[in-house]
Order: C-alpha cells, then sequence, then structure tokens
C-alpha cells in the first residue's frame, strides 16, 4: 500500500511523523505546495521534513499514476481531479463543518458572519470544491474574541487529531461516508477576500467593525490597519455614535476611537514591539501599564518570540511568574521549537545565575521538551561543553 501526503504545515508534518511511528507495510510518499520552499516558519515546513526524513517528493502528477495508493490533502495548494487517479481513495481535510464554509478563507468568513462555532471536516474527494461525501467531522467553538490566527491554530491541532483518529480506517477501507446536505451549503471563492488591498468597511455597526478587525488578525501574515494605524483587538464603548460612520472622534498613541452605525468604538493601536522590548527588564506593573488588552501577551513575532520567551532569554523572573499567572505557557517556544527552558539557559550561561531554576521548574518548566531538531537543552549543553550548568541541571532530570 502508498500512501500519499499532499500538503504543507504542521498537519502534514505531524501526521506524516504519525504515520512513520504507527503504521507498518506503507510506502510513503509526499506532494509539497509550490510555495513551500523548505524553511520553517511560524509553521513547519513540510518539504523540509520530507528532505530530512528521506520521503520521496513525488508531483501532482506522478501522483495520479501511483496504483494501489492512499492520496490525502492536508492544506494543499492544488485542484485535485478526481478522474486522473488510478484509484478512488482520496481524502481532503477541511477547515469547516461541511456543508458550510466550502471553498477559501474559513479562518476568517465565520467570524465576520459572527458564526458561533466552525469545524474540520475529513471527506472524500470527488469533483466539485469540497462537496465530497463525510467521513468525520468535529466542531469547533468560536471565542467570543477570536481572531483569523487563533481559529487557524485551532483548525491545525482538531484536523490532526480527525486525520490520525480516521487513518487506519481509510486504509482498511472500514470507514463509513455521509453525502453532504445542500441546506445550509455555502461557498467562498478566493476572490471573496482581496488581502492584497485589505480595507475595513466602516460605513458598519460597531460589532461589524470589530468582527472585522479580528478575523483580519493574523500578525504572520498581516494586522488591520485604521489611517495608516496597526490595530489589534478593540472594544465597543457605551456611548452612541452620533457622526457619521467612520469618523475619528480621537486618534493617539494608545488607541484610535471611531463613530460607527450604532455606537462608538475603540480600537488598540498595536504596541507588540514595545511589550516585547520592557519584558527585557521591566517589572509587571510596568508591562500592564502598556496593555489594552492580555491577548497580546500570547502573541508572537515574526521568529516566534513571545513575551514569556524574551523574560526568560533575560532572566526577568518576575514578569515570567506573572506571564504563567496570566496563563500564558511555561514550555512555550519559537519556530524552530527553541523552549522556555534553553532561552533560560542561555541566560544562566551569561550570569551565572542558577537559583532561580528551581522555581520555573515549580511553575511547571519541563527540561525533557525537544525542539525541531529532536535536541533538548541537555544536549545542547553537552554539545556546547557548558559542564557546570550542564552539572547543575541534571540534578532536576
Amino acid at each position: 500500500m502508498k500512501l500519499i501526503v499532499a500538503g504543507k504545515n504542521n498537519i502534514a508534518v505531524d501526521v506524516t511523523k504519525w504515520i512513520i511511528n504507527n503504521i507498518s507495510g506503507v510506502e510513503l510518499y509526499s506532494v509539497c505546495n509550490e510555495n513551500d520552499h523548505g524553511n520553517d516558519s511560524f509553521q513547519l515546513s513540510f518539504k523540509k521534513f520530507c528532505i530530512q526524513s528521506n520521503i520521496s517528493i513525488i508531483s501532482l502528477e506522478d501522483a495520479y499514476r501511483l496504483e494501489d495508493a492512499i492520496f490525502l490533502s492536508l492544506e494543499f495548494d492544488k485542484i485535485v481531479h478526481p478522474s486522473k487517479f488510478n484509484h478512488n481513495k482520496i481524502f481532503n481535510i477541511h477547515f469547516s463543518y461541511l456543508p458550510a464554509y466550502k471553498g477559501m478563507y474559513t479562518s476568517a468568513w465565520p467570524i465576520l458572519n459572527s458564526e458561533q462555532e466552525s469545524g474540520v471536516t475529513l471527506h472524500r474527494i470527488d469533483h466539485g470544491i469540497d462537496t465530497g461525501a463525510i467521513i468525520d467531522q468535529q466542531k469547533i467553538p468560536l471565542d467570543i474574541e477570536e481572531t483569523a490566527k487563533t481559529l487557524y491554530l485551532k483548525y491545525i491541532k482538531v484536523g490532526t487529531e480527525l486525520v490520525i483518529r480516521n487513518l487506519k480506517s481509510l486504509i482498511n477501507e472500514s470507514y463509513s461516508i455521509v453525502e453532504q446536505n445542500a441546506i445550509k451549503s455555502s461557498y467562498y471563492s478566493k476572490k471573496s477576500i482581496d488581502y492584497k488591498n485589505l480595507m475595513i468597511d466602516l460605513n458598519k455597526t460597531a460589532h461589524e467593525i470589530l468582527q472585522q478587525i479580528r478575523a483580519f488578525t493574523f500578525r504572520d501574515y498581516q494586522l488591520p490597519k485604521i489611517d495608516d494605524t496597526s490595530i489589534f483587538h478593540g472594544k465597543i464603548l457605551s456611548s452612541k455614535s452620533l457622526s457619521k460612520p467612520g469618523t475619528i472622534l480621537e486618534k493617539n498613541n494608545n488607541h484610535i476611537i471611531l463613530s460607527t452605525i450604532d455606537y462608538d468604538i475603540e480600537l488598540y493601536r498595536d504596541n507588540f514591539d514595545e511589550i516585547l522590548k520592557a519584558c527585557e527588564d521591566k517589572n509587571p506593573e510596568f508591562i500592564s501599564n502598556l496593555l489594552k488588552t492580555e491577548h497580546i501577551l500570547f502573541e508572537k513575532n515574526y521568529l516566534g518570540w513571545s513575551p514569556i520567551i524574551v523574560a526568560a532569554y533575560h532572566g526577568n523572573i518576575n514578569v515570567i511568574k506573572w506571564l504563567v499567572n496570566k496563563g500564558v505557557n511555561i514550555n512555550d517556544c519559537n519556530y524552530k521549537g527553541t523552549t522556555v527552558a534553553m532561552y533560560f539557559k542561555d541566560y544562566m550561561l551569561r550570569s551565572g545565575h542558577y537559583s532561580e531554576l528551581e522555581n520555573l521548574i515549580n511553575l511547571g518548566l519541563d527540561l525533557s521538551l525537544k525542539d525541531n531538531e529532536g535536541l533538548t537543552v541537555f544536549d545542547y549543553m553537552r554539545k556546547n561543553k557548558n559542564i557546570e550548568l550542564l552539572n547543575f541541571m541534571s540534578k532536576f532530570n
């Protein structure tokens, strides 16, 4: 049996890892997306993983010709033609609860439409766009302040679990199907949102404007802008709007206040870089005064650096404790998998101060975690001959 994984990002990598570790007797092949150039970003490169794992990378045309195969599409970027395959075992994971939200931009449209839930669907591929029979699906509740990025990360997590849960039944052909209903079916094309010329429609209610802000918030790609100011979250004010919708009532270094169809709205100027800088050496009270929304404490920059990573690298223990109390993950990592423990190791090496390590371990710091290269903090200390610190940290291993 041949199994072809076509797609990108963490979902393709993690599903393929699971196949390698849990399914024997399968010949693995991969088809990579055109924009996967082999570099990790906020998501892992499937192409890079396949090269490192010696998995054969083939073209879609090659995949069409393979016999006795299963084709699994996981965020694949090409239209697949079922009639070109030498088999009918062709499956796709789609980031919506089908039959709703076929097509594109499923991290934006449910938020724009103020949905209370979305979902992930595993389905057979037929000649339509996300119209194939459903094999399994799972609903995802949408938080009241959901953004495109937070929803996308939920899709990745749930989608990976959904595929893994059903893989053996796909191989054994023991799955059942349910044809999609025409009722409540919806579709959005690639032209439905122009991300190259993204504009916030201000001739809307306060709620509708805020939903646009959230639906287009995905720091790794873009933040919405109002009057050339990058915006991150906001809130609806109690004052009813008296001016024309879209009128700027107030603008300063912290926010923009706009009139809308109904209520005035306060939109927060993005100050993530300022908060990251403050996490180097400022105290929690100082950082709290910078906050308009605590959501920003869970953000990452283009390298995957988050507030807790910056605090760890600079040994800012009080800020680390404060962030953990806010719900931030003590075992956060950057886009290369470099953990908080690894960053705090760098601080200890520079400063010679080891005493706070035990306090961080009591907060849940895990020294056994591996990065994307499969190495732990202990591996790096051995590699770099950091013997003194290695001996000290080994007491907690």
